[in-house]
């Protein structure tokens, strides 16, 4: 299982200008709703005189959480528009609705208005709270996330390093090891129906003879990075 974040926990910023009325796009990574507010309060403190905050943000693997706020812009024009170029932009720098992409999640997007005295419209207020989410959009980075399930692995100490080496050869992420009668590492190797079948053939093909030392034991999932 799979969904895009950003690449980093950077505020990335873009700025437009339409009918004199100022939109600054504002996008960052974002763990929970709780980070959200954390957000949109720190903008508000920055820009104190502006007159909207219009927000839309995405969380959870399969973008269960899907939120959008029009921040006092009449309803329908602001939110729901930028939530729409989250959705459909899983990659910023790709077309949008490009088949088989992961979705993008883990994320939220601020637009600060500062109204220039020209009403736009309802189309013309779509247009450009869709635009400043596309383009703080295609500022950023994005990454794939991925689901590993994790085991505790027992090997014979003469044998931890080259389980270690192999391990991380074949793609699978190693973390904390522990030393006592025997050596016990955490791996973790990309989820799936098979993973711990595909592991336990990864144990065997790396040293056959130390097969029935070797304990693994399952520990949970974990979300990785990259």
């Amino acid at each position: 299982m799979q969904y895009r974040v950003l690449a980093d926990d950077s505020r990335h910023r873009h700025e437009l200008l339409v009918k004199q009325s100022r939109f600054i796009a504002v996008l960052q990574r974002v763990s929970d709703e709780s980070a959200v507010r954390d957000l949109l309060a720190g903008l508000r403190r920055e820009f104190r005189d502006a007159r909207h905050f219009c927000s839309a943000y995405l969380l959870g693997p399969d973008q269960e959480i899907q939120r959008s706020n029009d921040d006092g812009e009449p309803a329908g024009t602001a939110g729901a528009p930028m939530l729409d170029v989250l959705r459909q932009r899983p990659d910023p720098a790709g077309r949008p609705d490009t088949p088989g992409q992961p979705a993008l999640s883990d994320v939220c997007v601020v637009v600060i208005r500062y109204f220039g005295g020209t009403l736009l419209g309802t189309g013309g207020l779509i247009r450009a709270y869709s635009d400043a989410a596309s383009g703080v959009l295609g500022t950023a980075r994005t990454i794939p996330r991925t689901l590993f399930s994790v085991y505790r692995l027992t090997v014979p100490h003469a044998v931890a390093g080259r389980y270690q080496h192999e391990l991380s050869r074949a793609g699978c992420r190693l973390g904390e090891a522990r030393y006592a009668d025997a050596a016990s590492l955490e791996v973790a190797i990309e989820s799936g129906g098979s993973a711990e079948f595909r592991l336990r053939e990864l144990v065997a093909a790396i040293d056959r003879s130390a097969a029935a030392s070797t304990l693994l034991q399952p520990v949970g999932t974990t979300w990785i990075d990259g």
